[in-house]
């Protein structure tokens, strides 16, 4: 039996192979498509927010119409939970990345619809943050959210603006561990300047502070778009770590700046290496105050001085010297008024290049009524309390956000979407805006950062500065203005020339949230 079923066995095989002969060459054999993809450099170089066309030379052995492949362009980024990012799916890569700065691995892939063959090219993608040397940031608050923007100029087309980096936060990550920066809460302050932080990098950088509600930061835009978690954090220029979010960071020349945070001043002086330690709201005796956040501070210069107001006492105070940890009282002017016993509320205070330099504050008595306060400050520390006069304006009491032209020395106020001017000397007040029924003025801003020449300088020397260029930021009056039936980017920056008697526009800016904020650089 067991032989008989070998027998069996062998037979099957025999005839199976057989078969199989007789099959031979009934079948159709079809050569595959193949590809070879050329035209990707191994490393491709993109500057953010600009657009590198990636055009593959791709050679097929048979099918060559486009519509019956599809493509995709797939980069990873390992630092990241959401590794994988989809730049595009056309043939060829013609639009700006969503990537961050830094380094990553893309895979372009052609895959053949009828047969779900595919192929693929790897290469290496370097993202560099580098930004234009001149051009706009933009604050703003969308939908309770911190959004900043730069828009880069063109400086043989000045007011355009070919590279707009919409979501600039979004492109800016930790080099080392891929953190994302972020700014959690409402958006607070920018602010451009020239200071050493040793703890951040060795010597002096350009920086741009940015504040908001929970977060400090600072971007170093001398060596490209770099962020650095978490030495660039503000809370590390401080003595002990606090405060970790100031209400706002101000620069007042190369090397110097103050924050404020919680009626505290602090201040840093990049010679002396002194980052922003113990409050200087206190007398050279030890007595301490609190003081307002409005200060009056002039632009430009090498040493810090202000005028501020301590609240507890009512009175106006003198910071002078970058190395002065303390605050000095004002004199009384005869034909003036008394600054160290003025018993009133202060509303808003800020410096003016006007009348060769002063200090312009609005104050509210017990009563309500509304007073302004001249004192001149000079960039040498010269100080004279020239005049406490009631002004009886209800657009004035109304007002919700205030500003003093830096050049003539106006005071310009708004009261929802209208826009007031008023001369201080004349006593005149006059509509400069309506932005309509709905609109909301939310910024008012007038002289810019240290980074910038005073306006002194230019007329000192006009030939070696771009009048068109500079004259917008350095003297013109930014008003940001909100209107929410056009969403949540129903933003604009309107920037007022407030030297002819028609003060027209020099720029409009729109798409952004409710503008906080605004800087200018010029490096």
């Amino acid at each position: 039996m067991t032989n008989m079923m070998r027998y069996i066995g062998l037979l099957a095989l025999v005839v199976l192979f057989a078969a199989c002969r007789k099959d031979l060459g009934n079948y159709e054999y079809k050569e595959v498509n193949a590809l070879e993809i050329r035209g990707i450099p191994d490393t491709v170089v993109v500057k953010l927010g600009t657009i590198v066309p990636i055009r593959p030379d791709l050679t097929f052995t048979q099918d060559t119409v486009a519509g019956h492949f599809t493509y995709e362009w797939m980069a990873i980024d390992n630092a990241t939970d959401n590794k994988f990012r989809l730049l595009d799916t056309s043939r060829n890569l013609t639009v700006e990345v969503p990537l961050q700065a830094g380094y990553y691995n893309v895979y372009y892939t052609v895959k053949e619809k009828s047969t779900g063959i595919t192929w693929s090219k790897k290469f290496v993608m370097s993202v560099v943050g580098a930004l234009g040397k001149k051009g706009w940031f933009f604050m703003s608050d969308v939908d309770g959210k911190t959004n900043v923007q730069f828009w880069e100029e063109d400086m043989a087309q000045l007011g355009v603006y070919p590279i707009r980096h919409t979501d600039l936060l979004s492109k800016i990550k930790d080099p080392v561990s891929g953190k994302p920066l972020t700014l959690e809460g409402k958006p607070r302050y920018l602010n451009v300047t020239n200071l050493s932080v040793n703890v951040a990098e060795t010597g002096y950088k350009y920086w741009l502070y940015l504040g908001s509600e929970f977060s400090g930061e600072k971007i170093n835009i001398t060596n490209g778009l770099i962020w650095k978690n978490p030495s660039y954090s503000f809370r590390f220029e401080t003595a002990n770590l606090y405060p970790s979010n100031p209400l706002w960071v101000h620069s007042q020349g190369a090397g110097v700046a103050y924050a404020y945070y919680e009626g505290q001043l602090y201040k840093s002086y990049s010679v002396n290496k002194e980052v922003f330690g113990i409050p200087i709201n206190r007398l050279n005796t030890g007595e301490t105050f609190k003081i307002s956040p409005y200060m009056a501070v002039p632009l430009n210069m090498q040493e810090l001085l202000s005028i501020v107001y301590d609240v507890d006492n009512k009175r106006f105070m003198k910071h002078y010297g970058a190395a002065t940890s303390y605050m000095t009282a004002l004199l009384p002017k005869v034909g003036g008024f008394d600054p160290n016993n003025v018993n009133m509320d202060l509303v808003y205070m800020a410096h003016t290049a006007a009348f060769g330099g002063q200090a312009v504050a609005v104050l509210k008595d017990a009563a309500n009524k509304r007073f302004i306060a001249r004192i001149t400050l000079t960039t040498s520390g010269t100080t004279s309390a020239e005049k406490l006069e009631e002004v009886n304006l209800p657009e004035l009491a109304a007002a919700d956000h205030f500003e003093v032209d830096i050049r003539y020395g106006f005071l310009i106020y708004s009261v929802k979407e209208k826009l007031y001017a008023y001369d201080m000397d004349a006593k005149k007040q006059w509509l400069l805006r309506d932005f309509g029924a709905g609109a909301e003025i939310t910024m008012l801003k007038s002289g810019m950062d240290c980074v910038l020449p005073s306006w002194a300088a230019y007329l000192l020397r006009p030939q070696n500065y771009n009048r068109a260029q500079i004259e917008p930021p350095v003297v013109g009056l930014m008003v940001g203005v909100f209107n929410p039936a056009q969403g949540p980017m129903g933003g604009k920056v309107d920037i007022v020339n407030m030297e002819l008697a028609s003060h027209p526009s020099y720029y409009t800016f729109s798409g952004f949230g409710r503008v906080v904020d605004i800087e200018y650089i010029n490096l």
